[in-house]
């Protein structure tokens, strides 16, 4: 589970043999979205100079952009479950 910071809102996120899962944490209860490994196109990773760097996960429809903590281990988990899928 990787902590994440998403307009504003802080969240997880979590992969599974087959999914990529988010959760954003609301005022009264969770935000869940799950994006299919298979669907997942690119994964780019930019390096900043504090401890969360951001992370852009592409999908045929949608872009999504995080500030995740531990993003390196991040990338390298999500490149592992991508090649495996």
């Amino acid at each position: 589970m990787y902590r994440i910071r998403e307009k504003g809102k802080n969240g997880t996120l979590e992969i599974t043999s087959d999914l990529l899962i988010r959760t954003i944490r609301r005022r009264f209860r969770g935000e869940r979205e799950t994006i299919p490994l298979r669907e997942i196109t690119s994964v780019r990773h930019d390096r900043k100079q504090m401890r969360t760097d951001d992370v852009q996960v592409v999908t045929s429809g949608q872009v999504w952009e995080w500030k995740v903590k531990n993003a390196e281990k991040f990338v390298a988990d999500l490149n592992q479950a991508l090649a495996s899928d």
